[in-house]
């Protein structure tokens, strides 16, 4: 809010500020929404370092994980709402509503997803990201 407030006041038209701040919301909505459904299907435990994320006590970890955030980009990419500047105030308004709509509706179905997913997988995902200290 505060960024986009202040790009719009800078850019000299204070009105904007809500077209961006509307985009912004429905896209971080959606990545919530995909970021759920990708840490169901496909898990890995963070390293205990936190000098390089993509590194792991596994093999291959970092590409599991260097691929889940292409595919997670992606998916938002492709999910995410296209908002048009209308010109006109009433159409305006209803489609900066109707993206953070959108957005808020993918997000819910995200997790929602994700918990029936992860329903029947408690105990193996349990496994997969408990530390392997104790081998």
């Amino acid at each position: 809010l505060l960024l986009s407030v202040s790009l719009a006041a800078w850019a000299g038209t204070a009105d904007a500020a809500a077209e961006p701040f509307a985009v912004a919301g429905a896209i971080l909505a959606i990545s919530l929404g995909v970021g759920n459904v990708a840490s169901v299907i496909a898990p890995f435990p963070l390293p205990e370092g936190s000098t390089n994320v993509f590194s792991g006590a596994t093999a291959g970890q970092g590409c599991l994980a260097g691929l889940v955030v292409i595919g997670s980009l992606t998916a938002t990419a492709v999910a995410g709402p296209l908002l048009v500047q209308s010109g006109r105030p009433v159409l305006g308004a209803a489609s900066l509503i109707g993206g953070l709509l959108y957005g808020f509706g993918i997000a819910w179905l995200g997790r929602h997803l994700a918990a029936a997913a992860i329903y029947h997988r408690q105990p193996e995902l349990l496994q997969v990201l408990v530390r392997r200290s104790a081998d």
